[in-house]
């Protein structure tokens, strides 16, 4: 059984709603029929991200930490075509997750009989080039997190699902510059970002902080 955080757009005011649920498909028809109360004057609404856990407790962590600051910036890039009208097809939303890229190497393993040998090597690459990316992503949200509670946060290596990465802070005055490598089956990517801290030193500005993935 999967455990879904989704995020809903109101086509009314344009603001997100972010919620939990066991099931997704009878929870978003609940909030198209205006069941739940948080929603119901705020139809039509549009499903625009979900991410789905084994495990009940992640999902709802994952559910506080997208309404949270840092998860709402996490939503902007991750969501930064849709958002902006780019790369925007109708009737086609960009459900980016875990969930999306288990269920393409699934279907790899299942239609091997079907595939050459080289097109299935190149789909299985390409979906764990997606997991690793994914896995650098996921750090890079949590040294942010770190870097919140304590602006000496040095940086670190962690395990974030079948992969691991590299979290690597260089310090230039007031400005920080976080790299982090993303490894899963020897597969590595790499994505980095600059913040920069207030004179207090304990905490960095409220601005948007986004990331570009590098070499």
């Amino acid at each position: 059984m999967f455990y879904y955080t989704y995020v809903l757009q109101s086509k009314k005011d344009q603001k997100f709603y972010t919620g939990y649920t066991k099931n997704l498909k009878l929870r978003f028809e609940q909030h198209q029929k205006g069941v739940i109360e948080s929603t119901k004057d705020r139809r039509p609404l549009k499903l625009i991200y979900y991410e789905a856990c084994l495990n009940q407790s992640d999902a709802t962590h994952r559910e506080k930490y997208l309404k949270r600051y840092y998860g709402k910036m996490f939503l902007k890039n991750r969501l930064k075509s849709y958002l902006t009208g780019r790369a925007k097809q109708p009737g086609t939303i960009a459900l980016i997750s875990l969930l999306i890229i288990t269920a393409v190497t699934l279907a790899i393993g299942l239609s091997l009989n079907l595939l050459g040998i080289d097109e299935m090597r190149m789909g299985f690459r390409e979906s764990k080039s997606s997991e690793t990316y994914h896995v650098a992503e996921s750090c890079l949200e949590e040294a942010l997190m770190r870097f919140k509670r304590d602006a000496n946060y040095s940086g670190g290596t962690l395990q974030i699902g079948n992969g691991s990465c590299n979290i690597n802070i260089v310090v230039n005055g007031s400005q920080r510059t976080i790299t982090v490598t993303g490894t899963v089956d020897q597969l590595i990517r790499k994505i980095q970002t600059v913040i920069n801290v207030l004179n207090d030193g304990t905490t960095f500005g409220n601005e948007t902080v986004d990331w570009q993935e590098i070499p």
